[in-house]
């Protein structure tokens, strides 16, 4: 609890509320509603002074004695409140515009200390409550003190959006399990379960330390609140070592840095009216139309999107340009608009409104046309970021236990996700996200001051399913029964295996050995073959294998490079890549029947065409092509359509290589392969190219991804170990 809000030993009753102040619940009907902290003392503070008028200056400076905060966040604690206690349509919270708040409730105080029987009796009704919603009570390592928490905090849980479990311990930490099953096979491979890794604090002290913001070359700046509540910027690598003050020039007291380091908003010393623009030195300096509220820099370093109060309480989206030096109002709306935060590429602003009636997730274009509701929830969502490749959004929202969390959504608002959940207040800010988009810092109260925490932003956890200390893995594909994985070994000299891993046996057994490991291998529908791409005699053919490794077949026996086969639904028919049309650097689709004969190409452009897989219905195929900005490697994915004469359509449109595409069983979704952030990571979307979402944040390489015959699991393979090995994810939420 706030030291500056007085627990006076009182029970609150008004209306159908009851706020306990030693108990720290505030009940409705008996029935208790978690409030974070701050909104808690906020409610507090105004029942304390009931009918009085409390100037927002004496209300900052009581809920935070030790903080530097906007003024914003004391209207959001307001319209959080007004929200939950005005439920009856009665007014309880007064405004006095330019001046502050008023409580206008008929407030009973009953005295706690005297009155054994009413504390008892909330007691109850606070236990009966919990216990009626929590029917799993969970118990971990921490409660027993068996976790250090000096460093690491046991990873979050991961809930959908349905789930409401409420865990119940001693300690209120969730436990970091690292379990490891010991399986021997053959060519020492082994079945283990993936290690996962918590939450690292990386600031420790009374202070509170806000603000984090990744640069470029992977470290994190961040501001430091001394107990005189004057803040500075510091400097820190990403484990939270070399914690350095940031004094680039004389005259500055905190800053806020641009994108590409050149420049930086700041407060000067002694001179809290306004920010300041200026070169990183210090030069060039002039003052900026605004001042306090939320705001980010555009990714060229070149416009500050900002929110500034219009009339009181009512803040709009604004963007200066640092060409023109002026500001333009962007949303103009009189709703409540803050939080503001450019998409990488700039095109677009994604930011919080009550232009609603609630506090949800928009986006717009950045001249504030189109604007679009992402969020539609009755909680509080607030302080939206977008990833660095621009499929994912972070924002906080307190709508599992009112208290904040973190959450991830896709750019289109389909698909949210949970990924913190302890009994505090977590939030992020614009900068939060690591350049490659795997890690989140944020901020968290767990400990009571502000303290910075990064985590990994992998909300899908991979389990580690297949590894080999001397081979790497990859190219997995599961038998239609699900029980055996077919995949290519490289073993010494860059030769190859190809292998089959038996599930329920945990045995592997070699099916062929190959003259190179790029076998790409996949069984056929009744699971009785397996394709594969097969060097013979220096020359690459598709070849078919029985599972046994009997009946080895040439099918395509021609004299050029043929790969990538993959079965048609029936079974009946193969489709592959080839360069044998005399161009060599350029490689068509083409078919075959299951047998070798017919082939014939279906598909050609003066690119590559790679990667090819059907539809479940056997009625397209996609493909990966590099056609796109003069075929230089640029490649994205494509569909055609076998029944007619339509053209092929273009599923995706972003930079560097979209590759590997596969259809879900049931052909709503396509798994891809990109290296949009520099690394190869696994993504989903909807059929038609909409609803882009990553699966895996990792800084391995994250590669050919297959889904399991029921849709509920991928499996791809991964370096995440130093060799590539097989790995899982479930994903049946999505």
């Amino acid at each position: 609890m706030n030291e500056g809000v007085e627990n006076k030993g009182f029970i609150y009753e008004f209306g159908k509320f009851v706020l306990d102040p030693q108990e720290r619940v505030l009940l409705a009907d008996g029935k208790p509603i978690h409030l974070a902290d701050k909104i808690f003392d906020t409610l507090l503070l105004l029942i304390q002074h009931n009918g009085r008028l409390l100037t927002k200056d004496e209300m900052m400076s009581v809920l935070w004695t030790e903080s530097f905060v906007e003024e914003s966040n004391l209207a959001k604690n307001i319209s959080r409140l007004r929200k939950i206690l005005n439920a009856d349509g009665v007014e309880l919270i007064e405004t006095l515009p330019k001046r502050g708040y008023r409580f206008l409730a008929d407030v009973k105080e009953i005295d706690g200390e005297t009155s054994l029987l009413v504390r008892r009796n909330l007691r109850v009704k606070i236990t009966q409550t919990v216990e009626d919603e929590s029917p799993d009570v969970q118990f971990g390592i921490a409660d027993f003190g068996l976790v250090d928490d000096k460093k690491e905090i046991p990873q979050f849980a991961i809930h959908n959006q349905q789930s409401k479990k409420v865990v119940i311990a001693l300690g209120i930490l969730s436990v970091l399990i690292i379990s490891a099953l010991g399986f021997y096979f053959w060519k020492r491979e082994k079945s283990v379960v993936h290690t996962e890794v918590g939450a690292i604090r990386l600031t420790d002290n009374l202070q509170n330390e806000i603000r984090p913001s990744w640069t470029k070359d992977g470290r994190i700046r961040f501001l430091r609140i001394g107990s005189n509540k004057q803040p500075e910027s510091l400097i820190m690598n990403a484990d939270g070592t070399n914690q350095t003050v940031i004094k680039d020039f004389n005259n500055l007291d905190y800053g806020f840095w641009s994108p590409d380091g050149k420049k930086v908003i700041f407060v000067k010393q002694g001179d809290k009216t306004a920010f300041y623009l200026a070169d990183a030195d210090g030069a060039n300096e002039i003052p900026l139309p605004f001042f306090g509220g939320n705001f980010d820099w555009s990714p060229n370093s070149r416009k500050i999107v900002h929110q500034k109060n219009v009339s009181v309480e009512n803040p709009d989206i604004f963007v200066y340009s640092l060409d023109t030096g002026k500001s333009e109002n962007v949303s103009n709306n009189p709703a409540f608009d803050a939080d503001p935060n450019f998409s990488p590429d700039g095109k677009q602003i994604v930011f919080a409104s009550l232009r609603d009636g609630n506090a949800e997730i928009y986006l717009m274009n950045s001249d504030g046309s189109d604007v679009r509701r992402l969020t539609s929830h009755p909680a509080w969502d607030s302080h939206p970021v977008f990833s660095p490749d621009g499929t994912t959004v972070a924002f906080s929202s307190d709508r599992e236990r009112e208290n904040s969390d973190i959450y991830l959504m896709s750019a289109d608002g389909g698909t949210v996700k949970r990924l913190s959940d302890w009994q505090t207040a977590e939030y992020v800010e614009p900068g939060c996200w690591s350049p490659d988009g795997t890690k989140i810092a944020f901020v968290s109260d767990r400990d009571g001051s502000d303290d910075i925490f990064v985590v990994s932003a992998e909300i899908y956890r991979p389990r580690l399913v297949l590894a080999d200390e001397s081979s790497n893995l990859q190219f997995p594909t599961l038998s239609p029964d699900g029980k055996q994985i077919a995949y290519q070994a490289e073993i010494e000299n860059k030769r190859g295996e190809l292998r089959i891993f038996d599930v329920e046996s945990k045995q592997t057994r070699v099916v062929q050995k190959t003259e190179n490991a790029d076998i790409t291998p996949v069984f056929s529908p009744d699971g009785e073959w397996i394709a594969f791409q097969n060097r013979i005699e220096s020359n690459t053919e598709i070849c078919l294998i029985k599972p046994d490794g009997s009946r080895l077949t040439n099918l395509t026996n021609n004299a050029a490079r043929d790969v990538n086969p993959a079965f048609s639904p029936d079974g009946k028919q193969i489709v592959f890549s080839s360069n044998r049309d005399g161009n060599y650097g350029s490689y068509q689709l083409y078919t075959m029947n299951s047998d070798g004969s017919n082939q014939h190409r279906i598909y050609e452009s003066k690119a590559m065409s790679l990667a090819p897989a059907w539809s479940p219905d056997g009625k397209q195929i996609i493909f990966t092509n590099d056609k796109e900005d003069g075929a230089i490697g640029n490649f994205e994915i494509f569909r055609i359509e076998l029944e007619t004469a339509e053209s092929e359509k273009r599923l995706t449109f972003r930079r560097r290589s979209d590759s590997q595409p596969v259809f879900s069983p049931d052909g709503k979704h396509i798994a891809f392969v990109s290296n949009t952030d520099g690394n190869a990571e696994i993504y989903l979307m909807s059929a038609d190219g909409t609803g882009l979402f990553r699966i895996t944040r990792n800084q391995a390489e994250d590669t050919t991804p297959q889904f399991s015959k029921d849709g509920k699991k991928i499996i791809f393979s991964s370096n995440r170990t130093g060799k590539f090995g097989i790995y899982e994810i479930d994903f049946f939420d999505y």
